[in-house]
């Protein structure tokens, strides 16, 4: 049972609100907490499918460095069984190395290359802007090509900390290793802005635990990052929330990486806010639509109550047994109604049959109040023919004795 306040009392409340209110907040709780249940539902899927984009678009990015990086260990060993190079390392001769190598830098896309004979000696030392002034340290790399390996990997400069993709392979003649070349490419901004053609984020690499390189204009001080970096991260970054997911790659020498994916928000929050609009703007109409059909049903089974009672109440004012419940409905109403015609016809007759006792009653008590005073006017007669007889009896004697 509903309590009572001062505002609302459920006693006094019409029919058709007592029986539509309590289904109507039962409802509107089941509305609103099947809104609740949807809304997180579709909001956990659309977080999870947030992580699985991320997750896919981060293996783009790896595969995509990988891909880069065995492109350089290719590159490297075609430029290695080139005759013209080998002939050049053999004979130490820089010139003939530069007229054959510069003409392919451009179509290799490289940042570096560098050719060295076996003894370590540096014969040609080509590099862009990019990397002129670095050092990078690539000496495990010298010792695996000068054993006679390829190899792929990543190395660290010295002074800005970008990480370089190197390739390397030994050049051999018929008989031994007789040097080597490294090609390298920085894993710089205009990398990055290349891979990220494809890409629906931001990058940012992460060397030193510190930022090197990124698609946007990152400060080292506003980039939330930690040791250990956990995946799936959300962090703010200038102002803006981003899902971070970092992709760990090591290098020879113990060098640690991170290209971290970061994927914006704001697009995820504002579906958020359209979902939960839409669930509020469902879960309402369904609650409005539940109270007009609530009423509208408890009005339509109230109606035929009410008219029993207005007919009831004309009955009693009016004393008019003449009046009626239409029959519309065959169910409980109906058998109501028919009971209650029958009850009114019932008190009629009876009403009658009291109307006409009374009129009989007031006849005979009428006559029996004429015969009374009509007995009463016989004794009177009666009396004074008595007291009359009674004085002349007197006189009579009175005489006598005279």
């Amino acid at each position: 049972m509903l309590s009572q306040s001062r505002w609302f009392n459920y006693d006094q409340a019409p029919l058709p609100l007592k029986i539509s209110l309590p289904f109507t907040l039962m409802f509107m709780g089941l509305w609103i907490t099947g809104g609740t249940f949807l809304g997180r539902y579709f909001s956990e899927k659309l977080d999870q499918g947030q992580v699985e984009r991320a997750t896919q678009l981060s293996h783009l990015i790896e595969r995509e460095v990988d891909q880069r990086l065995e492109n350089l260990r290719r590159s490297a060993r075609l430029l290695a069984d080139n005759d013209s190079i080998s002939q050049g390392i053999e004979q130490s001769d820089t010139r003939m190395l530069q007229q054959t190598v510069l003409p392919l830098k451009t179509i290799l896309g490289t940042d570096a290359i560098t050719l060295m004979n076996n003894q370590q000696q540096v014969l040609l030392d080509t590099r862009r802007p990019v990397l002129e002034n670095e050092v990078i340290k690539d000496q495990s790399v010298i010792d695996l090509f000068i054993a006679g390996t390829d190899i792929s990997t990543l190395a660290q400069t010295s002074s800005s900390g970008i990480p370089v993709m190197l390739g390397a392979a030994p050049i051999k003649n018929e008989q031994e290793i007789i040097g080597g070349i490294i090609l390298g490419t920085a894993l710089d901004e205009a990398l990055l802005l290349d891979i990220n053609h494809s890409i629906e984020g931001q990058i940012v690499v992460i060397a030193n635990q510190r930022p090197v390189a990124s698609t946007f204009p990152v400060e080292e001080a506003s980039f939330p990052w930690v040791e250990d970096s956990i995946a799936h991260r959300n962090v703010i970054v200038e102002g803006e929330h981003f899902l971070a997911n970092p992709i760990v790659v090591d290098g020879l020498k113990g060098d640690y990486f991170e290209i971290v994916l970061l994927m914006a928000q704001a697009p995820l929050m504002r579906a958020k806010q359209a979902l939960w609009a839409v669930v509020w703007v469902l879960a309402s109409v369904g609650v409005a639509l539940t109270a007009i059909v609530g009423y509208w049903i408890a009005w339509r089974i109230a109606k035929p109550i009410r008219v029993l009672t207005d007919i009831a109440r004309q009955v009693v004012s009016e004393n008019n047994f003449e009046l009626q419940m239409p029959l519309q409905t065959q169910d409980e109403i109906g058998i109501l109604s028919t009971s209650f015609n029958q009850l009114i016809r019932w008190v009629g007759q009876y009403t009658d049959e009291l109307e006409l006792s009374a009129k009989t009653l007031e006849t005979r008590v009428e006559e029996r109040a004429q015969e009374l005073s009509e007995s009463i006017a016989q004794l009177q007669d009666t009396q004074a023919q008595l007291i009359q007889t009674e004085k002349m009896s007197g006189l009579g004697q009175m005489v006598a004795g005279i």
